[in-house]
């Protein structure tokens, strides 16, 4: 997950309107933590602040953003966004003024994109798998016709071992 922390606007302390913030952000997903850089005395600060964070179930997994304020002893919560990284469609950027409550003008602009990206070692889900499968095909049969076959065999295997709700379009690709 790709997350651009850009802006804040009317960050304040509940009944406390006279206080000077020096907010800063952090953003939390699964164990994940990672923090902004704090902007000294700006209730409408400018962060322009990028980060990545690893999304191990885009369905379970919820982003979770806190606005806080650094105090020499301690940080005040200013506000608190959670975000089902389901809601982020997967290649699209999401870019959105981000409420911090209902009863408050607070929020936060944030631009996110998911996408995927792989690792060393990382573990292929079949989907994945198949269309790399896909691509090796499509590049098989430009090059080598009497080959495609034997990769045409191998993506129906695939085609099976793909997720239900996948199915029919790899099917259909398989084709």
């Amino acid at each position: 997950l790709q997350v651009l922390v850009m802006a804040g606007r009317d960050f304040e302390f509940a009944g406390k309107k006279d206080k000077t913030v020096h907010p800063f952000v952090c953003l939390q997903l699964g164990e994940q933590k990672i923090e902004s850089r704090v902007v000294r005395g700006s209730a409408s600060p400018v962060f322009n602040e990028y980060f990545e964070l690893y999304v191990r179930d885009p369905l379970k997994d919820r982003l979770e953003v806190r606005i806080e304020s650094k105090d020499i002893l301690m940080s005040d919560k200013i506000g608190f966004i959670k975000l089902p990284v389901v809601q982020i469609a997967r290649g699209k950027v999401l870019q959105e003024w981000m409420p911090l409550s209902d009863k408050s003008p607070a929020a936060l602009l944030v631009e996110m994109r998911l996408c995927n990206f792989e690792y060393p070692q990382q573990e292929r889900t079949p989907q994945v798998r198949f269309d790399m499968l896909l691509e090796k095909a499509a590049k098989m049969e430009a090059e080598k016709p009497q080959a495609f076959s034997t990769v045409k065999k191998e993506l129906s295997r695939e085609a099976s071992n793909v997720s239900s709700d996948d199915a029919p379009a790899a099917a259909a690709a398989a084709a």
